[in-house]
């Protein structure tokens, strides 16, 4: 066991303390704090640590053992500051964007996630301890929405003993439910329809209730999501992102949608641009997004599946303008040199990882100045930060 003091803050906005000398980090902990921490990893030139002492009053009963939120500890309007510090430092740091950066609140502090996935272990529900397998069992989520707590309760009735479940809830609080376990389960889906919503259930990649999707809504655009396709789990700031990127494209843009899902972000600006071309690598997400073509009466878009980094060298149109949106990994080098060798007029880069971002800006910026920057509070009191740049042609 250590004493440590929090002198500063990480990229993932745990605190960082010393150990003689050598660096500590412990998550969930504020610059000034004195706390007592075990250690649980020892590398050659750094700790990682758990705090053990602690008796501050957070609102979640699980927020020190669950690998959820990481900034419980934090008011919202601290939590929101220190990622906008967070930041503004990266970018001060890499001499990229020296303006003012414009920060969207997230309108529900509470219940605001439309998809959890739970742990089952010997029949207890709950999140794995960060970076453990040990479960921390919970009858409550308070980032989840009011229908996911709402089912919660029940899932004991389904008879799982272990395995996962993944629960997804749309604009209308209906439920799709994503079972795998090993489990024999004779338990009669039928039964929770008349507590809950239930858009389907999925067990072992099998329906057995209903559909294995549901239908959401961004704006007033509406979406089929599958079961295993992505979808923003916050639909609110996901609106927010949808208007920013609204505000930097025109009915003369030709626009390339990369990493597009279900089309979220393409068919949501359809209607303020001349065509749309999207490219996924998930076939359901694919099959979404042309029925969410036909769904919404769109008629200048269009999907194709394929990886990006394959299928880029394929495209023959001049597209003047680029949405990005890829994964926590960020862009490929095959992706960067393309759009650096096509330099579309306009490029908007929507991330969920600031350090893929600042490191994939870093090349981008040979070409491009950036226009504006934008955080949008997608993942309230976690360490996640959902950023949508706009850059132009130099």
């Amino acid at each position: 066991m250590v004493k440590v003091k929090i002198e500063r803050y990480s990229n993932q906005l745990e605190g960082i303390g010393y150990v003689g000398g050598k660096i500590i980090f412990i998550p969930k902990t504020k610059i000034g704090d004195v706390v007592e921490a075990e250690i649980t990893e020892e590398k050659s030139n750094y700790y990682r640590g758990r705090i053990t002492d602690d008796n501050s009053k957070i609102d979640c009963p699980y927020f020190y053992d669950c690998g959820g939120c990481h900034l419980r500890n934090f008011t919202y309007d601290e939590s929101l500051n220190l990622k906008e510090n967070s930041i503004k430092q990266l970018l001060k740091k890499n001499n990229l964007f020296d303006k003012d950066i414009i920060v969207h609140e997230n309108i529900n502090h509470y219940n605001y996630r439309n998809k959890i996935s739970l742990k089952i272990v010997n029949s207890k529900v709950g999140f794995y301890q960060e970076k453990t397998n040990h479960l921390v069992e919970i009858d409550n989520c308070l980032i989840a929405k009011d229908a996911i707590n709402d089912f919660i309760k029940d899932i004991y009735k389904i008879g799982i003993k272990n395995g996962l479940i993944t629960i997804r809830c749309n604009y209308n609080d209906e439920l799709l439910i994503v079972i795998s376990t090993e489990d024999e389960i004779k338990y009669d889906f039928n039964e929770l329809k008349e507590d809950h919503k239930i858009a389907g259930v999925i067990l072992n990649d099998k329906t057995v209730l209903n559909d294995n999707y549901f239908i959401d809504k961004i704006n007033e655009t509406l979406f089929k999501v599958s079961y295993n396709s992505f979808f923003q789990v916050n639909n609110a700031p996901a609106a927010t992102i949808v208007d920013i990127i609204s505000k930097n494209v025109d009915k003369n843009d030709d626009v390339l949608d990369l990493y597009c899902g279900v089309g979220t972000l393409g068919l949501s600006i359809a209607n303020k641009v001349n065509l749309v071309l999207g490219i996924e690598i998930i076939p359901n997400a694919i099959e979404n997004a042309l029925f969410n073509s036909r769904l919404n009466k769109i008629e200048n878009a269009n999907f194709i599946l394929g990886d990006v980094s394959k299928s880029i060298d394929k495209i023959n149109n001049d597209f003047n303008a680029v949405i990005v949106d890829p994964p926590r990994a960020g862009l490929d080098n095959k992706t960067k040199s393309f759009i650096l060798d096509k330099f579309p007029e306009k490029l908007i880069y929507v991330s969920c990882n600031p350090i893929t971002l600042v490191r994939d800006l870093e090349e981008l910026k040979t070409k491009y100045s950036i226009k504006s920057f934008d955080i949008v509070d997608m993942f309230s009191f976690s360490h996640h930060i959902e950023s949508v740049v706009i850059l132009e042609r130099k």
